[in-house]
């Protein structure tokens, strides 16, 4: 068969070669058509600028895990539960929430949450969901909003038992 030999096809004559050519840029058309369309579900998608979860006058006086709660007294954090954290840890763990940035998101997360209660000096407190998959993500079930977490890990905001 000759590569220049003339081809048929919905009325079109065209050499092999060129229709070649042809089934190359469609197939990359498709290709691109169904990456804008269907983006990765991987990437980071914010729409909303960075904010602090807490205000400025909002003071921390416990945080509660599945199994342990950290609570606030006489300016000392104090654990209560099966907790096998050391003071530093436990610092360290309670600074990373007090400076927890987020960002709103419509990307949805994946997988079982890891339920944390945070407790205020009013006497109210804030139920949130911890996600991992597919990026840390904070839900407020109380607001359904949710939000990226851009300056933290999920094992920086758990405890480790």
């Amino acid at each position: 068969m000759d590569i220049n030999e003339k081809r048929r096809f919905f009325g079109l004559t065209f050499k092999k070669s060129t229709w070649n050519n042809i089934i190359v840029y469609v197939v990359l058309i498709i290709v691109a058509t169904f990456w804008f369309a269907f983006p990765n579900p991987n990437t980071k998608i914010s729409s909303g600028p960075t904010q602090s979860l807490m205000g400025k006058s909002d003071e921390l006086t416990g945080i509660e895990f599945a199994g342990s709660k950290y609570q606030l007294k006489e300016q000392q954090w104090t654990c209560q539960g099966d907790c096998i954290q050391s003071q530093e840890q436990v610092l360290a763990l309670i600074n990373q929430w007090l400076q927890l940035a987020i960002s709103a998101t419509s990307q949805r997360p994946q997988g079982d949450p890891v339920i944390v209660t945070l407790y205020f000096g009013n006497d109210n407190y804030a139920e949130v969901e911890l996600y991992d998959k597919p990026t840390v993500m904070l839900r407020l079930p109380q607001q359904g909003q949710l939000y990226l977490i851009e300056n933290a890990t999920r094992a920086s905001l758990i405890p480790s038992n």
